[in-house]
């Protein structure tokens, strides 16, 4: 019993942090004003990288907040080994899509097809911040399932390959050691 309240209150905590990090990416809007074009492209990125990681912080407390009203530890531990691999998964297919999406940006680029290609420059920050997004949130899964110096074990079904994410990903954890 004292391993499903243990999970619950890392649950809980998870829940917490993540509503935080989607009020912050929520606030993290362009303000308006006479700027120069490269500043405005900028704030577009910026944007469109905030706006994935609030949805999928949203996405990931909905979820959150229904397993925690499952009330079995053992149907929680399987929901979230489950949402942990959807969010693996997700990261998986945005980094394919991301690699092929780079090779239609050099393709449009060497066309001097300069307006297609700003078009993908955003959709390829939007895969690369929902690539980073998602495997960050899969970590987040994780390391609520771990327990102290063990993880709960997963059947192999449920274990996802290990995913490489480029670029800068936010971590939700704190950053001190734990004893």
């Amino acid at each position: 019993m004292s391993d499903s309240t243990t999970l619950h209150s890392r649950l809980r905590v998870l829940v917490a942090k993540t509503f935080r990090a989607e009020k912050l990416f929520h606030s993290m809007k362009s303000s308006s004003g006479a700027k120069t074009p490269l500043a405005t492209v900028s704030e577009v990125a910026n944007d469109v990288r905030a706006k994935e990681w609030q949805a999928a912080h949203y996405e990931l407390r909905n979820s959150l907040n229904e397993i925690l009203e499952i009330g079995y530890p053992a149907k929680t531990v399987q929901e979230l080994i489950r949402l942990r691999t959807v969010f693996s998964q997700r990261a998986e297919n945005d980094l394919r899509e991301l690699e092929q999406g780079i090779s239609a940006i050099t393709e449009a680029a060497c066309r001097e097809e300069f307006a297609q290609a700003l078009r993908l420059s955003v959709e390829l920050i939007r895969l690369k911040a929902r690539s980073q997004v998602h495997k960050a949130l899969a970590d987040e899964v994780s390391g609520v399932l771990g327990t102290g110096s063990r993880a709960i074990d997963a059947p192999e079904e449920f274990i996802p390959e290990p995913v490489e994410a480029r670029g800068k990903v936010i971590e939700l954890r704190p950053r001190a050691a734990r004893a």
